[in-house]
């Protein structure tokens, strides 16, 4: 389970093209919902949890630390539909039992390759989702990607198709759509950061400052290129059979029966 938080994505990963494609895909999948109430666990930065702010009639956003939700709350800046609470919900009974069954939606955005018992939280969120309600996941996919940057975020796994589709399945969601993400371009784009990454390893003289320097050139250029990256999500998810992307966004439905 999630028991830390260590700080919210920083400034250049909301500019780059992951994060893009990924929330251009949540944005349209939850706009197609409408949820009435939507609960976002492990919100982090409150990006995301803007963006349901954006459909939903009201959202609770949930973090493990104050830390967390300060950086949400200044996100998330006047949103007046949002609720932000610390709690760790895989591990609150209270929060369990009071939120039971009231929920139109659940996001867990980047949260599930966290968990060493994904199934055991896999079984909480349909607990809390009312008859026959959303859950939308992301996760970094194909394990053959796995690399320091996994280790430095505190990932378990990367997710298999398969492995994913089992796993919803037998916890009571059927699957309504599951796009992998993130081929062509992207993975290239990926694969550079990660390079880039090992080569500003910590014990490394001059690494810090390096990583700061190019972070100050990237950002004008990625700001430029935002649109593309955006539009980027669109293009990539139509090749999502060829299952060689970056991650998955998967949304499922309660099902009527387990």
């Amino acid at each position: 389970m999630i028991h830390t938080w260590t700080g919210a994505p920083g400034k250049l990963q909301s500019y780059g093209p992951r994060f893009l494609s990924r929330r251009r895909l949540i944005r349209r999948l939850v706009k197609a919902i409408r949820p009435n109430r939507t609960l976002d666990i492990g919100c982090g930065s409150g990006l995301i949890t803007k963006v349901l702010a954006e459909a939903s009639a009201q959202v609770v956003a949930v973090e493990v630390s104050e830390e967390a939700v300060d950086v949400s709350r200044h996100t998330l800046g006047e949103a007046s539909n949002v609720l932000l609470k610390v709690v760790d919900v895989f591990q609150s009974r209270e929060a369990i039992d009071d939120w039971r069954g009231s929920f139109d939606l659940v996001v867990l955005s980047e949260v599930l390759e966290h968990i060493q018992d994904d199934e055991g939280a896999l079984d909480t969120v349909r607990q809390l989702l009312g008859e026959r309600g959303w859950l939308l996941v992301t996760v970094p996919g194909d394990p053959k990607l796995w690399n320091t940057e996994d280790e430095q975020a505190g990932h378990v796994r990367r997710y298999t198709r398969e492995e994913l589709r089992r796993k919803l399945t037998k916890q009571g969601f059927e699957i309504a759509r599951m796009i992998n993400w993130g081929f062509p371009l992207t993975k290239r784009l990926y694969q550079l950061e990660v390079r880039l990454l090992l080569r500003g390893r910590p014990g490394q003289s001059d690494g810090k400052r390096h990583r700061t320097a190019g972070h100050r050139l990237l950002l004008p250029l990625l700001a430029l290129t935002r649109p593309l990256f955006t539009a980027l999500a669109d293009l990539e998810s139509l090749l999502s059979g060829f299952d060689r992307g970056v991650g998955y966004v998967v949304l499922a439905r309660k099902a009527a029966t387990r």
